[in-house]
């Protein structure tokens, strides 16, 4: 969120070791930091260039798809709750679907 020290958490991120990073946005338009000034604070901190996902849906897509072709390839969700809330919805839907459940 852009009223956050989003700084701060890209320094304490970047301290992670063997970490790879997706950027998008939250669903809020009134708080969300957009994700290219996200991205040039990653940038900024780490001469990385991370790539950039406008809609949260479309960046865990990404991330699935890197673990995919990868070995031992966690996946973590860091942002505030408007980020995680589409991103569990659509988890949940697609695992109901993989396991042939109907609610």
């Amino acid at each position: 969120m852009k009223d956050k020290d989003y700084q701060d958490s890209v320094h304490k991120l970047l301290g992670i070791k063997q970490a790879h990073f997706i950027i998008t946005e939250p669903d809020n338009v009134d708080r969300r930091l957009a994700a290219r000034q996200l991205q040039q604070a990653f940038i900024d901190a780490s001469g990385i260039t991370y790539p950039v996902f406008k809609r949260p849906i479309t960046a865990i897509k990404a991330a699935i798809n890197a673990a995919n072709r990868q070995s031992k390839l966690l996946i973590f969700v860091v942002g505030s709750f408007y980020l995680l809330n589409p991103i569990r919805t659509y988890l949940i839907n697609k695992e109901d679907k993989y396991n042939g459940d109907t609610k």
